[in-house]
């Protein structure tokens, strides 16, 4: 497969798959904001620099451990959308395709970082750069719906929710190395936060996240 046939080209493909994006995420909220739909608990954080590919990590690649979820959720995709600035229709119109993926779950990690990287299929090459740089904001669930991870670039983390009542005892095994809300705001966790500890707006941003996130928010 070429990476660009993974660019979610047509509206109607696009329409369906923002359909599904809001079935799982409120897409007009961030960050320490609830970003999740009722029905989302269990969250888990790692770094957003590993799941967008920005750098190495001394386990697993982040589309392997995908995957893996995928196979307890049976999911025959994943979709990669962005949260931007641009009008609704902006990159169809320009360029011919969205800015959203729809990713295989057959996938290997080299192509899941390439299709990330990808530069718009332009007359100027370079016009636009890869959706990673047009964004801080990203979210992807799979077709199953059971599950979404929200990437907040500036945060520099990313949370990962389960639909109430789906296999969670699994997915925590395989997403053993993710954080707990206390574990990153309380002890670091590996995961940066872009606040510093003395600063109000830290301390208002993290009861915020301790409310949405915290684990209280367990089924």
């Amino acid at each position: 497969m070429k990476i660009h046939e993974l660019l979610i080209r047509s509206e109607e493909d696009f329409i369906q798959a923002k359909e599904l994006i809001n079935e799982v995420f409120n897409i007009d909220r961030i960050l320490p904001n609830q970003v999740f739909r009722g029905g989302y608990a269990n969250f888990k954080f790692t770094s957003s620099g590993w799941v967008m590919a920005l750098q190495a990590d001394e386990g697993k690649d982040f589309w392997d451990i995908l995957k893996e979820i995928a196979a307890v959720t049976k999911d025959e995709y994943v979709i990669f959308a962005v949260l931007d600035s641009y009008p609704g229709n902006f990159f169809l119109r320009e360029f011919a395709y969205n800015n959203w993926l729809k990713l295989p779950i057959d996938l290997s990690s080299m192509e899941y970082k390439n299709a990330l990287f990808l530069d718009a299929p332009s007359d100027e090459p370079g016009f636009l750069p890869s959706m990673t740089y047009c964004a801080e904001s990203f979210f992807l669930t799979g077709s199953s719906m059971q599950w979404g991870i929200w990437i907040d670039a500036d945060w520099e983390m990313c949370v990962l929710g389960l639909k109430e009542g789906v296999g969670a005892e699994p997915i925590s095994q395989i997403t053993k190395d993710w954080k707990s809300l206390e574990e990153v705001l309380l002890e670091g966790g590996g995961v940066t936060i872009r606040f510093d500890r003395a600063d109000e707006l830290y301390i208002k941003h993290k009861q915020e996240m301790m409310q949405n996130y915290g684990s209280q928010n367990l089924c």
